[in-house]
């Protein structure tokens, strides 16, 4: 059952107290599920925001007392102050994780956020290259310095593997198998998977390995495959998106170009030349293939596109 360092009956005292009883579900809800550092961030601020607008809004409940109306009413507060859908949608999403939790471990007696609907999102097709696009993006890495090297071995690990930015910085030195041409990583959830690479990722990983990581290590000891400039240390995910972005603006690709793109390349390239949905579901770690499909719409995107361009009777 989940504990607190207070007394979670009365009315909240102060912002200090409120920060901390976020903190401290957030992270008993992050051990409990297993969830990510980035996730478990993402709830302690949204669990803090939360409880912080019961506080201010004179409800004079903390966040284990809530009911479905402080849910709503703090729906509508973002609302009001011109919130996305998105942004409300998944401060929802984090409080009906975090009430469903504390309901079945018996913290509390029913769950606020039921019977609560989320925002409607509009639904919007990622960002994607074409395959001369992606291309040029990768040649734009070209190089023979430490740091070119890397971020060419980077760029084609993305597409080759359509991996998520956070989970390339965290890929560990043992995290590829060379000879069997596979890549191993933890994703959303703690879930592992194995996805093959390409013999092009792979020559440009084995250039890096040999020809620039020693020079980056300096000394240090991480044990993660990408280091940064500083040297012995992990690469950021803020780091990673400025170097995409710089190969996007090298290469004259001015539009929304980031890490993310590459992975949404790697879906909609394999789908366009005639792999199979479910294949791709399982590389790309989706729990849910109805997450997967919206690649299926980029490929009707596509198409339409040629047809209306070079059809005669368009």
């Amino acid at each position: 059952m989940p504990t607190t360092s207070r007394e979670s009956s009365g009315q909240v005292a102060d912002l200090a107290g409120i920060r901390a009883l976020a903190t401290e579900l957030s992270g008993q809800l992050a051990l409990a599920l297993g969830l990510s550092a980035n996730t478990r961030s993402a709830y302690r601020r949204d669990f803090g925001r939360f409880a912080e607008f019961l506080a201010k809004s004179g409800h004079g409940r903390d966040i284990l007392k809530a009911t479905r109306r402080d849910i709503l009413d703090f729906a509508e507060a973002g609302r009001a102050a011109g919130l996305a859908p998105t942004t409300l949608s998944r401060r929802l999403m984090a409080l009906r994780t975090l009430y469903a939790w504390l309901l079945d471990e018996g913290a509390v007696s029913a769950n606020p956020t039921e019977a609560v609907d989320r925002p409607k999102i509009p639904r919007h097709l990622p960002d994607f290259l074409t395959e001369e696009q992606t291309a040029a993006l990768l040649a734009a890495t070209d190089g023979d310095s430490p740091i070119a090297i890397r971020n060419r071995a980077m760029l084609e690990l993305l597409y080759a593997c359509g991996l998520r930015a956070s989970e390339l910085v965290a890929l560990p030195t043992d995290g590829i198998d060379l000879s069997n041409a596979t890549l191993r990583c933890i994703g959303k959830g703690g879930k592992d998977r194995v996805i093959p690479i390409s013999q092009r990722a792979i020559a440009a990983v084995v250039r890096y390995i040999r020809d620039a990581r020693p020079a980056l290590e300096a000394g240090g000891v991480a044990t993660a495959l990408f280091l940064s400039a500083r040297g012995g240390h992990q690469l950021t995910r803020a780091s990673l998106w400025n170097i995409v972005v710089a190969a996007a603006v090298k290469a004259g690709l001015w539009g929304r170009v980031h890490p993310h793109t590459l992975r949404h390349c790697f879906a909609s390239h394999l789908l366009s030349n005639g792999a199979d949905i479910r294949p791709i579901q399982e590389m790309l770690g989706h729990a849910d293939i109805a997450t997967t499909q919206i690649y299926t719409h980029v490929d009707a995107a596509r198409i339409l596109e040629i047809h209306r361009k070079f059809h005669p009777r368009r």
